[in-house]
């Protein structure tokens, strides 16, 4: 399952999307491809998303991977991320800064 809700063709009604609430689709997705036991790859927010799956409902686990996840909100790696996101999120310049010269460089003008 590539995506999630809220995102891109995923896109839902405003929601706050919690771990729980990712797992539960999660589990409908799986349930609905009645495909059984799944090889399962979080990566960074599905990290945390397949290992709650994996604990829950074990029975449609065959093998987990996990991904450049966080360990929970009190995780400072995380939280340090988040500050710096929501500090640019604001300033559209801040993402393409790093693809012009900065002044006085050989190729600034």
């Amino acid at each position: 399952m590539r995506g999630r809700s809220g995102r891109g063709r995923a896109a839902r009604a405003a929601e706050h999307l919690t771990v729980e609430s990712l797992t539960a689709q999660l589990d409908a997705v799986i349930g609905d491809a009645g495909t059984g036991p799944v090889d399962l790859v979080g990566f960074s927010l599905g990290a945390p998303v397949a290992a709650a799956f994996a604990a829950t409902r074990p029975e449609l686990v065959r093998s987990l991977v996990l991904v450049a996840g966080w360990a929970g909100p009190g995780d400072e790696y995380l939280r340090n991320l988040m500050t710096v996101w929501r500090r640019i999120a604001d300033d559209a310049d801040a993402f393409a800064a790093g693809s012009r010269p900065s002044p006085g460089s050989a190729g600034s003008s």
